[in-house]
């Protein structure tokens, strides 16, 4: 968890300032850990979802993880989360014809092998921490 947390916590000015919604990743699962409801799991479930699709896997591990630890699971947050998920899946099919996100199928599609190195080197030049990143990650 080390390096995901360094990488987050060192690109969040230029990720939040240049970036996509995916930096309040790290935020909403922290909220996401914290709570103590249901339903509050269930909004911040939720909102990761919003923020990235594939951060709903955070949420489902968490749950494998009780299951393994504890042999339970408080599933009642996915009154929430699941509704929310269909929302979405039918905007994006009414809209766009496919339930999936239409900019993942342009990349799935149109992806050129290198395209986001310019993306990942500006965040990177951007960043006032990027010495301090290259020595966490060399020390990991």
């Amino acid at each position: 968890m080390l390096f995901p947390a360094i990488t987050c916590v060192a690109y969040f000015p230029a990720v939040m300032t240049w970036g996509m919604e995916t930096v309040t990743i790290p935020f909403f699962f922290l909220l996401y850990v914290g709570a103590r409801k249901w339903q509050w799991r269930g909004v911040f479930g939720s909102i990761l979802f919003l923020g990235r699709l594939d951060a709903l896997c955070l949420v489902v591990a968490g749950d494998v993880l009780d299951v393994l630890k504890r042999k339970r699971v408080d599933a009642k947050k996915y009154l929430i989360i699941l509704p929310v998920a269909a929302i979405y899946m039918a905007i994006n099919l009414y809209y766009f014809g496919t339930p999936v996100p239409v900019s993942g199928l342009a990349k799935a599609i149109g992806n050129v092998p290198g395209e986001n190195l310019q993306s990942g080197k500006f965040y990177f030049a951007s960043s006032q921490y990027a010495t301090l990143i290259l020595v966490l990650i060399a020390i990991y």
